[in-house]
C-alpha cells in the first residue's frame, strides 16, 4: 500500500498513478478539511480557483481508503470517495510520556497561564490576550506566557501595551520543541481560545492532547470535537467561544477552583489523552488497519 499526508492534490494524482501501476492500494490521510473548503468564497472568485475545485474533488475519488481524524471530516471526505470506500477514524496523537515525565519546577514566571503554538489569530491570540485584561487584576501574581511566533505578533505587542499589561504578559517568541514540555508542565493553567471557523469546528488541536498530558488543568473553548472527549469542570474548563467575556469566565473560574479540584481535573483530563490520543496505541490500530485492508 501507498499512504500519502500530503494535502497536495497533484501528489493524489500521482501517487494514484503509481498504486494503480503497482497494483496497491492508496490510503489518503487528512486531519483537517481542504484548502477549497476552509477557503471557499476566495476560490470561488476567479476560473482557476474553480478549476483547483473541481479537480481537487475529483482527486477525492482517487483513494481506496481514508484515514481522517474526526468524524467532521468522515462527513465531508467520505461522500466524494469511492463507494464503500474504508476508513478510519484516527483522533491526532501524541507522545504521552514526552509530556508527562517532567517534573514542575519553578521557573522566572511562576505562577503563569501558558499558551505555546502558532501565535496567529486563528487560536485566539487576542482574545485570550483581553480574556487575561478582564481578570488580571484579580490575580495579581499571575502572568500570562506565550510561546510562538506569528506576523501577528507585532500587533498583539501594540495590544497589550494598549491594555498596560506589559509587565503582565510575556511574549517568549518561537522556544525549541525540546522544552516545550517543561515550559507547559511549569505553568498553572494551559489555555486555547479558539473562535469559530472551519478548522476549530471540524478538527481536534493537536496542542490539547499535549496540555493534558501534563495534567495541568486545561482552559479550551468548546468547539469542535472538543466536548466529544472533554467535559466542562471535570476533564477541563471549557468557556464558550467568540469572545473575551466568554473565555474570562471560563479562565476566572479555574483560577478560583480549589487546589484539590485542580488536582482532579489534571488527573482526568490525563485519562482522556491516554485513553484517546496515546500514540502507541493509534499506531497498532492503524497498522492493523492497513493489515486487514492488503488482505482485502
Amino acid at each position: 500500500s501507498i499512504m500519502t499526508l500530503s494535502s497536495s492534490i497533484f501528489q493524489h494524482f500521482w501517487f494514484s498513478y503509481v498504486a494503480k501501476k503497482n497494483h496497491v492500494k492508496l490510503i489518503i490521510e487528512r486531519a483537517e478539511l481542504p484548502s477549497i473548503e476552509q477557503e471557499k468564497s476566495r476560490y470561488e472568485k476567479s476560473f482557476i480557483g474553480r478549476l483547483l475545485i473541481h479537480l481537487t474533488k475529483k482527486a477525492f475519488k482517487k483513494p481506496d481508503a481514508w484515514i481522517l481524524e474526526t468524524q467532521n471530516l468522515v462527513d465531508y471526505y467520505i461522500p466524494f470517495g469511492k463507494p464503500n470506500s474504508p476508513y478510519l477514524v484516527v483522533p491526532m496523537t501524541v507522545d504521552i510520556a514526552k509530556y508527562s515525565e517532567p517534573i514542575k519546577t519553578t521557573s522566572p514566571y511562576s505562577p503563569y497561564i501558558a499558551y505555546c503554538g502558532n501565535m496567529s489569530e486563528a487560536d485566539g491570540i487576542s482574545i485570550l490576550i483581553k480574556a487575561f485584561a478582564l481578570i488580571a487584576h484579580k490575580f495579581p501574581s499571575y502572568k500570562l506566557v506565550l510561546a510562538g511566533d506569528s506576523p501577528a505578533v507585532p500587533a498583539q505587542k501594540r495590544l497589550v501595551v494598549e491594555l498596560g499589561l506589559d509587565n503582565r504578559i510575556v511574549f517568549l517568541g518561537r522556544i525549541e520543541s525540546e522544552t516545550v514540555p517543561q515550559f507547559l508542565k511549569n505553568a498553572s493553567f494551559l489555555v486555547l481560545s479558539s473562535p469559530t471557523s472551519v478548522r476549530s469546528t471540524t478538527t481536534m488541536p493537536c496542542k490539547v492532547g499535549e496540555y493534558l498530558c501534563t495534567t495541568n488543568p486545561v482552559v479550551v473553548t468548546n468547539l469542535g470535537e472538543i466536548p466529544k472527549y472533554l467535559t466542562d469542570g471535570v476533564s477541563a474548563f471549557l468557556p464558550e467561544a467568540d469572545s473575551p467575556e466568554n473565555f474570562a469566565i471560563g479562565l476566572e473560574k479555574a483560577m478560583n477552583t480549589d487546589k484539590d479540584t485542580l488536582i482532579s481535573i489534571g488527573k482526568e483530563g490525563y485519562r482522556v489523552a491516554e485513553a484517546n490520543f496515546n500514540s502507541t496505541v493509534q499506531a497498532k490500530r492503524i497498522v492493523e488497519f492497513l493489515i486487514e485492508l492488503a488482505d482485502k
